[in-house]
């Protein structure tokens, strides 16, 4: 080895001609050295594209198979989550932005106190029987899907039913519908002050100390 690192493939040569005098328990084995010049640096990607070439060399059924296996566990992984792969082979990002009802029984599980993510409640003023419900559910859709790079976990509250719940956040039935950002880890929250819309609460952006 001239340089290091370096990356050596070892295989058993299966298909050349044995020695004479070797044994029949002995197993001949090739040798096939990594070459930067034909793959470039030893990143995973060149790597990996190495181990594939020698796999198509020496044992090209069972790695065609173990391919399609991989390709199988990459697809669930990538839709788990959130990412679907188009026609073209490319990834699409299609990350999906659950926005469930938090009430003061689960509110501890969906805001955990000890995570850093921030926490944009809408307050609704009224529950999904509501006839403003669907409206007002897709602007905090937009404004997760806006926020989508950001750390925030989008949550929904019947304002009108939850008043004592929504009355900890400073939020009276007058100010319904709007956003309150909340951060539990340091216990500290910022109202949203605007017309509620998406575009006014998908640009806003306020931070809780």
């Amino acid at each position: 080895m001239s340089r290091l690192p370096s990356f050596v493939a070892l295989f058993a040569n299966t298909q050349a001609e044995r020695p004479k005098g070797m044994r029949p328990d002995e197993v001949q084995f090739g040798m096939q050295p990594f070459d930067p010049r034909a793959h470039g640096k030893p990143t995973f990607e060149a790597l990996l594209s190495f181990c594939m070439q020698i796999g198509q060399q020496v044992t090209p059924e069972a790695t065609a198979a173990m391919v399609k296996e991989l390709e199988a566990k990459v697809t669930g992984l990538l839709r788990k989550a959130g990412v679907e792969a188009n026609g073209r082979g490319e990834a699409t990002a299609k990350q999906k932005h659950e926005i469930v009802e938090v009430t003061p029984e689960n509110w501890a599980t969906v805001c955990d106190p000890s995570s850093s993510t921030l926490c944009a409640v809408g307050f609704f003023t009224g529950g999904a029987d509501s006839p403003t419900f669907q409206a007002e559910l897709a602007v905090l859709e937009a404004a997760a899907v806006a926020k989508a790079r950001d750390p925030y976990r989008f949550v929904w509250v019947n304002g009108q039913c939850r008043t004592a719940f929504a009355e900890s956040f400073d939020v009276q039935p007058s100010k319904l519908p709007t956003v309150v950002v909340f951060s539990p880890k340091k216990n500290r929250m910022a109202s949203f002050v605007g017309v509620y819309g998406e575009k006014t609460v998908s640009q806003g952006r306020r931070r809780c100390g």
